[in-house]
């Protein structure tokens, strides 16, 4: 639901999800879930699409760790790889995480 107005605010605060506009009545804003900072409608897609991508990418991360932790700690607890690159692995497979996150500022 989207809204502005007074007779928004039942609506509004029943709804699943709400979002109220930058120039909507106070008691509007305080009832929707989210509130647009201007009155430009278009960015609540600009949002869904950012939502995905933002959706897919920690699918991706999730994976990559997962594959990661179900490779290298076997070894490690089996003393196949010494624990210092156990350490090493583990924080590049972090910084790759975070760099595969930072996609998202594109």
């Amino acid at each position: 639901m989207i809204g502005d107005g007074i007779n928004d605010v039942p609506v509004l605060a029943g709804a699943d999800v709400s979002i109220a506009m930058a120039s909507a009545s106070d008691l509007a804003q305080t009832r929707a879930d989210s509130v647009l900072l201007n009155d430009r409608i278009e960015v609540i897609a600009d949002a869904l699409e950012i939502a995905q991508r933002t959706k897919s990418i920690i699918t991706q991360n999730l994976r990559f760790s997962l594959v990661y932790n179900l490779l290298a700690l076997p070894l490690a607890a089996a003393g196949m790889i010494p624990p210092w690159l156990a350490a090493i692995g583990m924080t590049a497979s972090s910084l790759i995480v975070i760099f595969n996150a930072l996609r998202l500022t594109k």
